[in-house]
C-alpha cells in the first residue's frame, strides 16, 4: 500500500491535469487476492483489500483533477516472489500466467479507448476466459464487442455478466494480433 501511495505522491505533479479531452490516469497493479481472502496470505490479502479503498478514495478526492483510477487484479504471475527460482523454468502452472499476458490490459489504459474508463477493477481471469472463448468463437463472432458481447452472453453468461461494462477493453483485446 505505502507503495501506491509514494508512487501516487512521485508522479502527480507530472500529471497532465489541464487536458479536460484527455484524462490523466494512474494505474494500480493489484492482485487477484482483493476479493478472496486466502489461508496463510492475511497480510497480503489485507494490503490489497486497501490498495482498492485507497483508488475509490482517490477517485472521489481528485475527482476534479481530470484524473482517473484503475486497477488491474492478475492472478499469480510467474514472478520470482510467486515461484523463486523456477520463474520461467517452462514449467508453470497454466493457473500461473507469464508477465507479458498483462500487457494488453497496460496497453489498453495507455490507450485512448481508456480516456473515460474511471474506478474500475480488471480480473485478470475473467479475461483469460474470454480469451479462450475469443480464440474458440467464429469469426463473424468477434468482430467488435457490440457482435460479440450477444456470443459471450450466450456461450458464458456469468463472464458477461462481471465484463458487460468494460466493452472497451473487450474490443481492445479483439482488435489485437494474433
Amino acid at each position: 500500500i505505502l507503495g501506491v501511495y509514494h508512487a501516487f505522491k512521485a508522479c502527480y505533479p507530472y500529471l497532465k491535469k489541464d487536458d479536460k479531452n484527455m484524462k490523466a490516469r494512474f494505474l494500480i497493479t493489484g492482485s487477484a487476492a482483493f476479493p478472496n481472502a486466502m489461508p496463510k496470505f492475511a497480510a497480503y490479502t489485507a494490503t490489497k483489500y486497501a490498495t482498492v479503498g485507497m483508488q475509490r478514495s482517490m477517485v472521489l478526492e481528485y475527482k476534479k483533477e481530470n484524473i482517473t483510477f484503475n486497477q488491474i487484479l492478475p492472478t499469480m504471475v510467474d514472478t520470482r516472489l510467486a515461484r523463486g527460482r523456477k520463474t520461467g523454468d517452462g514449467n508453470k502452472p497454466d493457473s500461473v500466467m507469464n508477465p507479458w499476458d498483462l500487457n494488453d490490459y497496460y496497453l489498453f489504459f495507455m490507450s485512448d479507448l481508456s480516456n473515460r474508463v474511471n474506478d474500475t477493477l480488471i480480473y485478470t481471469s475473467d479475461f483469460k476466459e474470454i480469451k479462450s472463448i475469443i480464440a474458440e468463437a467464429p469469426s463473424d463472432k468477434t468482430e467488435n464487442w457490440d457482435v460479440f458481447k450477444d456470443y459471450l452472453m450466450e456461450k458464458a453468461p456469468k463472464i458477461y455478466e462481471n465484463v458487460k461494462k468494460l466493452g472497451k477493453l473487450v474490443d481492445f483485446i479483439i482488435n489485437q494480433p494474433k
